[in-house]
């Protein structure tokens, strides 16, 4: 059966000190003590035009295949600085952001099919994280690089295009509320679940997670102060999003059901004739937290 094609990426004006240091407590949270995350950013930094998604993704990406190479601990660099006319095919005004561990590197044969989609650099069924950095560089109109060396460390370089336009004001936590509103998020994708997770957390929820349909269902029997799910569309077992949609419906009518696919468009008729919400993958934090939002309000009316 055809895979359905993926959403484009919708770009916006990002300030990067401002998406890097809002990451800086849940990233360290998640790569553990062991590892020290350290930054720099060059005077009058540029915003850099891309998807906010897209870009947190990668970083939580590079930071996590960093930690991987570091198993004994050490220090993850994240540096930006503006570049006009790069060396290599662009010209043009670009911000040069990096990511650099202190770990073990790579060989040159591994460095020179990182990118490749068909290549991991990782244990058995990982795979594919750098060949989405390169991906999500180009799909920026920016490119991707590798600098790499057994017993020097991995540096990996994105050149994002310069944006024109003003960055919007950030996203706060969520306010008015007595205690966090519970959120089960169901996502069989570990980093998009981490990511997910670290969106909620900033944005002032408290965190369940389920990995399948049929956990979600077994949580929520099990535990009765959940506000809302927050769900893929497809994921592993026999039920997909919009059953488990359904059976939160019937079973548990109180609690509201967004979902989410990066497939939208080909769930969107389905997803429209049950009467439910639908975000289409890659979200920015703001537009998960207006979604979450906008199905706790119609919870209550």
């Amino acid at each position: 059966m055809k895979r359905p094609s993926r959403q484009p990426l919708p770009q916006r004006p990002i300030d990067l000190v401002a998406c890097v240091e809002g990451m800086r407590e849940p990233l360290e949270r998640t790569l553990g003590e062991e590892t020290r995350v350290v930054s720099h950013y060059g005077a009058g930094l540029w915003p850099v035009l891309a998807d906010p998604a897209g870009l947190e993704a990668v970083l939580l990406n590079l930071c996590m295949n960093a930690r991987e190479a570091m198993p004994a601990g050490g220090t993850v660099s994240i540096t930006a600085e503006n570049a006009i006319d790069p060396p290599g095919l662009l010209r043009g005004e670009y911000v040069r952001l990096t990511v650099g561990d202190t770990g073990a590197g790579m060989a040159a044969d591994v460095r020179e099919r990182a990118f490749d989609p068909s290549f991991s650099t990782k244990g058995q069924g990982e795979g594919g994280g750098l060949a989405q950095v390169h991906a999500f560089a180009e799909a920026c109109g920016g490119s991707a690089d590798i600098e790499s060396a057994p017993g020097r460390g991995t540096t990996v370089t994105l050149l994002l295009p310069r944006s024109q336009e003003p960055v919007a004001a950030p996203p706060g936590p969520s306010a008015g509320v007595d205690s966090p509103r519970r959120v089960l998020v169901v996502e069989d994708d570990r980093e998009v679940a981490d990511l997910v997770a670290e969106m909620l957390d900033y944005l002032g929820y408290q965190l369940v997670r389920a990995t399948t349909a049929a956990e979600a269902l077994f949580t929520l029997e099990h535990d009765r102060r959940i506000d809302l799910v927050f769900s893929d569309i497809m994921m592993p077992g026999k039920l997909t999003g919009v059953d488990l949609a359904r059976r939160v419906r019937r079973d548990h009518p109180d609690v509201p059901v967004v979902l989410t696919s990066g497939y939208a468009e080909s769930f969107k008729q389905e997803v429209a004739s049950e009467g439910l919400l639908l975000l289409p993958k890659p979200y920015a934090m703001d537009e998960l937290g207006a979604m979450v939002e906008r199905a706790l309000q119609a919870k209550v009316h």
